[in-house]
C-alpha cells in the first residue's frame, strides 16, 4: 500500500504545482505574443496592414490570370479568382506563419529570458536581504547572550559595601545614636516664660545654657549629617522612589528621636524610620524594585 500511497502523494504535488505555474505560464505567452511584432521593429496594426495589402496584391493578380479573363459570365469569373487565390494564399499564408512563428519563437526565449533576469535580480536582493537579517539576528543573539551574561554575573555579585541601603542604614543608626547622646547629656530643659518675665539669675542661666546646647545640636548636626542625610534621599528620587517631604525635613532641622513602642512610630513625624523604609525599595546594586 506504501508505494501507491506515495505515487498518489507524488502525482497530488504534480498536479498542485502545475495549477499554481499555470497562472505564470500564461502570463509569458501573452507577453510573448503582445512582444512579437517588436522584434522585427514592429506592431499588430502593421501587421494587419500587411495582410490586408496581401490579399490586395492576391487579387489583383488573379484577375490578370488568363482563366479570369476567359470567363464570360461574372460566376466563372469569380470561380477563376477563387481558385487561383486560393492557391497562392495557402502559400502565403504557410510561408507567413513558418515566418512569424520563427519570430514568434524568438519573443517567447526573449520573454523567457527577461523574465529569468528579473527573478534573478530578485533573488539576489532576497538573498542580500536574507544575509543581512541573519547578520542582525545572529548579532542581536550575540547581545541577548552577552547582556544577560552581565545581569546575571551582576546579580550574582556580593552587596558593594557602599551601596545606597547600607549607607541608608548607616547613616540612620549614626544620626540615631548622635540624637540619643544629646538627650541623654542634655542640661535640664529651660525655656522663656512668658508668664515670669522677670526670671532670676539662675533661671536666665538655665535658659542660656538649654539654648545653647540646643543650637550645639543643631550645629554638630549640620556640619556631620545634614548634606550626607539630603544627598542620600536625592539619590532613591533620582531612581523613581517617592520620598514625599524628607529631604526638606533634613534641610531644615535634625530628625526627631522617637522611642520604640511610642504613639509616633512608623508615623510621618519618625523620619529617621521613613528614611530607613526607603532603602527597602532598592536592590542591593542599587536599582529600583518595582513589582510590574
Amino acid at each position: 500500500m506504501f508505494p501507491m500511497f506515495q505515487r498518489e502523494v507524488c502525482e497530488t504535488k504534480s498536479d498542485t504545482i502545475a495549477s499554481v505555474m499555470w497562472p505564470f505560464y500564461k502570463m509569458i505567452i501573452h507577453r510573448a505574443i503582445i512582444e512579437t511584432p517588436a522584434v522585427v521593429s514592429s506592431n499588430w496594426i502593421a501587421v494587419a496592414v500587411a495582410a490586408i495589402i496581401f490579399v490586395a496584391t492576391l487579387i489583383l493578380r488573379s484577375r490578370r490570370q488568363q482563366g479570369y479573363k476567359q470567363a464570360a459570365t461574372f460566376r466563372g469569373k469569380v470561380s477563376a479568382v477563387f481558385g487561383q487565390w486560393m492557391q497562392l494564399l495557402r502559400d502565403g499564408v504557410a510561408l507567413s506563419l513558418i515566418g512569424w512563428l520563427f519570430v514568434f519563437a524568438i519573443s517567447l526565449a526573449s520573454t523567457v529570458y527577461a523574465e529569468h533576469q528579473q527573478i534573478s535580480t530578485l533573488a539576489s536582493v532576497f538573498e542580500q536581504q536574507r544575509d543581512a537579517a541573519s547578520r542582525d539576528r545572529d548579532s542581536l543573539r550575540v547581545d541577548n547572550e552577552r547582556l544577560k551574561r552581565a545581569v546575571q554575573t551582576k546579580n550574582e555579585a556580593p552587596e558593594p559595601k557602599d551601596s545606597l541601603r547600607r549607607r541608608t542604614f548607616s547613616i540612620a543608626k549614626e544620626v540615631s545614636e548622635f540624637i540619643a547622646n544629646r538627650i541623654a547629656n542634655r542640661p535640664p530643659d529651660a525655656f522663656p516664660n512668658s508668664n515670669d518675665p522677670n526670671p532670676t539669675e539662675d533661671r536666665k542661666r538655665a535658659i542660656k545654657v538649654s539654648q545653647d546646647y540646643a543650637r550645639e545640636t543643631e550645629t554638630i548636626y549640620e556640619d556631620r549629617y545634614r548634606d550626607r542625610l539630603v544627598g542620600i534621599v536625592k539619590e532613591y528620587e533620582s531612581k523613581g522612589v517617592t520620598v514625599r517631604w524628607l529631604a526638606n525635613d533634613f534641610q531644615q532641622h535634625a530628625p526627631y528621636l522617637v522611642f520604640v513602642g511610642s504613639a509616633a512610630e512608623g508615623s510621618p513625624n519618625d523620619e529617621i524610620y521613613q528614611l530607613k523604609e526607603l532603602a527597602y525599595h532598592v536592590d542591593a546594586h542599587d536599582h529600583l524594585i518595582t513589582i510590574y
